[in-house]
């Protein structure tokens, strides 16, 4: 029965699109690297925004699909906070490539490329605990994976603190530090979100083992 309930409730294709999502997440995130490591250049919001469109039409096709198929391979409320939160971090990406290309002048002195790349690199295991979500694995897989985004947050509150005191030097206009400060706290509230996104995996995988 339970074999049979899995096949009719499609679990390659409602993990695959939820994969799909988690790799659009990191796609955009990529791009904003990009786009904060170039400094003195005017910023390309192209790939930014081309990730966070594709994630809504994943997203949007993931809903159809939970309102077409009676049965799914897991509570659809489960499956439904997963996707949200998927589709959450290319929205934030591309708020965060926003400010930057509105104020990109005043900022040519600001380096974000550290912060960014932390957020790179925490997208890229939500897509490791998306595929292994997606393959049942073991509950202690996922909880390391869980546990690498909660060290990664934790490490980027700090990395963040220390860029942001150093913003407010005597020195700094105060516009500045300002615009700054605001693309420093989108950057953390990504990486937070990674992190709230691991335990919504977790929970998850633990309720329908």
């Amino acid at each position: 029965m339970i074999s049979l309930q899995r096949s009719l409730g499609r679990p390659a294709y409602f993990f695959g699109l939820l994969t799909d999502s988690a790799r659009l997440g990191h796609q955009a995130a990529e791009a904003l690297h990009r786009q904060l490591s170039r400094h003195g250049e005017k910023p390309d919001l192209t790939g930014v925004a081309e990730a966070r469109r594709a994630g809504k039409a994943v997203v949007n096709t993931f809903r159809e699909g939970l309102v077409r198929h009676f049965i799914t391979p897991m509570e659809r409320e489960d499956l439904e906070a997963v996707a949200q939160g998927l589709y959450a971090i290319p929205k934030v990406v591309e708020k965060c490539a926003e400010r930057h290309e509105l104020s990109w002048e005043k900022l040519r002195d600001i380096d974000f490329t550290l912060e960014s790349r932390m957020l790179v690199q925490a997208t890229e295991v939500v897509v490791e605990m998306t595929r292994a979500l997606g393959n049942r694995a073991r509950l202690a897989e996922i909880k390391a994976l869980e546990a690498r985004l909660s060290q990664m947050e934790d490490d980027a509150s700090h990395i963040v603190l220390d860029s942001t005191r150093e913003l407010y030097r005597p020195d700094q206009p105060p516009l500045t530090t300002i615009i700054a400060t605001e693309i420093l706290e989108i950057l953390q509230n990504g990486l937070e979100h990674c992190g709230t996104l691991g335990g919504t995996m977790a929970r998850v995988l633990m309720k329908n083992s």
